[in-house]
């Protein structure tokens, strides 16, 4: 990536984070960037490109393990143990969303508004569906949820924490390892895992 390009980026980023995609002209990107507004349109289609170009790679990791294989590591890794799969997940979410917080912010925030971004995390959760399900099938699946059930289950407990203590309150003194410990009880317990 050239400087100038880079810049742009950077700037898109910070713009889009703080006041949102159809709040930003590019004229404010530019200026952030230190560049002529031409400048972007010359490393980028226009505005939506720029924002797709942000956010696409964010979406395939941050919504679903890193290219998917973090989740066979992480099962061979614990020898299968469902308690340890959810809590090396759920730390590594953790550490990657925090590491990545604004662009979670605006996928979070243009999610709903552009079809190519839930198009994209649709095949992304699909895609994980497949290749959890004899996990899944083996610990939720006594349970009486499908694979789907479970993955949505765990996404939405596990990114309610997410969004909290990384977007909405940063600054409220969260302990992840409480947190953790909290959510993969109440995930066993509603699986039917732990009594």
């Amino acid at each position: 990536m050239t400087p100038k390009k880079r810049s742009i980026v950077e700037a898109a980023v910070v713009c889009f984070a703080e006041r949102g995609y159809e709040a930003t002209p590019t004229i404010d990107i530019a200026r952030r960037a230190g560049v002529a507004e031409g400048t972007i349109f010359r490393h980028f289609e226009g505005k939506k490109d720029l924002l797709l170009r942000l956010v696409r790679p964010l979406a395939a990791n941050v919504i679903m393990p890193a290219a998917l294989g973090e989740f066979a590591d992480v099962v061979a890794e614990a020898k299968g143990d469902i308690e340890t799969i959810m809590r090396t997940m759920l730390h590594r979410r953790i550490a990657f969303v925090r590491r990545h917080a604004p662009l979670v912010r605006i996928l979070l925030q243009e999610l709903p508004f552009h079809a190519e971004l839930r198009a994209l995390v649709g095949e992304q959760a699909i895609r994980f569906v497949a290749v959890a399900e004899p996990v899944l099938m083996e610990h939720a699946g006594a349970a009486g949820l499908r694979p789907m059930q479970a993955i949505r289950l765990f996404a939405s407990v596990a990114g309610g924490y997410l969004i909290f203590s990384s977007i909405l309150a940063p600054d409220a003194g969260w302990d992840d390892e409480d947190e953790v410990n909290a959510i993969v009880q109440f995930l066993l317990r509603g699986y039917g895992i732990r009594s």
